[in-house]
């Protein structure tokens, strides 16, 4: 059970918080133990689920009220720094690349991924036993070549 604290109450990924006139506002929440590690973008995985993560994530920041949410797209911009879809910026420039997605869009296109999932389960593993020792349901001692047995 949440309890409101500091007149703020945290709800799923939102904090909500009383104002002085009696409104509600709202920001992202993250707990205390979030660590801002995500999917690092030199893995070799689907570009799609790459760019779901930074989707996602400025999504989220854009819940956030305005007052809140040039924190939260610097608090973002540093998380995906840190996960290596965003490159150190040279020195001097007040770069922003938030102000539109089209620059988030153009770094994940020049992304060179090598994604190349297995058809099926099986076919990502050897074989380890000739399926014709098995006669139907139950529990099997099958020796293999290598010593060891498999149950």
């Amino acid at each position: 059970m949440e309890v409101e604290n500091n007149t703020a109450l945290p709800f799923l990924d939102v904090l909500v918080e009383r104002k002085p006139d009696g409104t509600l506002g709202h920001r992202v929440y993250m707990k205390s133990t979030h660590t801002d590690i995500y999917l690092n973008a030199e893995s070799h995985h689907h570009p799609a689920q790459k760019q779901g993560i930074i989707y996602t994530l400025i999504h989220q920041a854009r819940i956030s009220e305005p007052r809140h949410l040039a924190k939260e797209l610097e608090h973002l911009h540093t998380a995906l720094r840190g996960n290596g879809y965003i490159s150190n910026e040279p020195s001097g420039g007040n770069i922003r690349p938030w102000r539109n997605e089209n620059k988030i869009r153009h770094l994940l296109k020049k992304m060179n991924t090598v994604f190349s999932p297995v058809k099926k389960v099986t076919a990502a593993f050897p074989k380890t036993c000739n399926n014709d020792q098995l006669q139907g349901p139950g529990v099997y001692s099958v020796p293999c070549s290598c010593g060891k047995v498999y149950i």
